[in-house]
């Protein structure tokens, strides 16, 4: 009798488990609490690596992830592989050399777990528009080259708007266009 029973409830509370994945009221508040979840977890982390308390990370705070077996691990369960926080850190940090709590969380947000077909869309389309213009800089310069020779072309930059601001630069003839080096 009982085992009868327990088989029922088990019906039940899997049936109703099933429904409620599918809601989606509940389906968009687990979503919340997961990403409240992980944003808390990385201000963790976050506290964890600030030494200095001065609310930014500098390299030799962030390089701690990759000595520390603790960091390490928590870092993988936050989904993020450790080499790509160090890609991260160079490219969020530019010039710079430090990164707020703000870049580390969105940065750690977009490497979590695996490329998405979105992020790769959208470096294919970043690498076409470059290649682009390094297409029509090479046309320029093949067409009309600097008048000095001792230019470095590598440093060349092409204005669109003849307007713009420039110390030195070429006019080039017929095009409105001021290339500045």
């Amino acid at each position: 009798m009982f085992a009868i029973l327990r088989v029922i409830m088990a019906v039940f509370i899997a049936e109703t488990n099933r429904v409620a994945a599918n809601d989606d009221e509940i389906v968009l508040t687990t979503k919340t609490r997961q990403k409240r979840a992980y944003i808390h977890k990385l201000k963790e982390v976050f506290k964890e690596l600030d030494e200095s308390g001065d609310g930014s990370l500098t390299r030799e705070e962030f390089n701690l992830v990759f000595d520390d077996a603790v960091l390490k691990a928590w870092m993988s369960s936050l989904e993020v592989d450790v080499h790509d926080v160090r890609t991260l850190f160079d490219m969020l940090s530019g010039d710079k050399n430090k990164v707020d709590f703000e870049e580390f969380t969105e940065g750690l947000i977009r490497v979590r777990g695996n490329a998405r077909s979105l992020d790769i869309l959208e470096l294919r389309y970043s690498l076409s528009r470059l290649g682009m213009k390094i297409e029509k800089l090479q046309q320029v310069c093949a067409v009309h080259p600097p008048v000095d020779p001792d230019i470095d072309i590598s440093k060349i930059q092409l204005l669109q708007d003849p307007g713009q601001e420039h110390v030195e630069g070429q006019v080039i003839e017929g095009t409105g266009r001021v290339l500045t080096f």
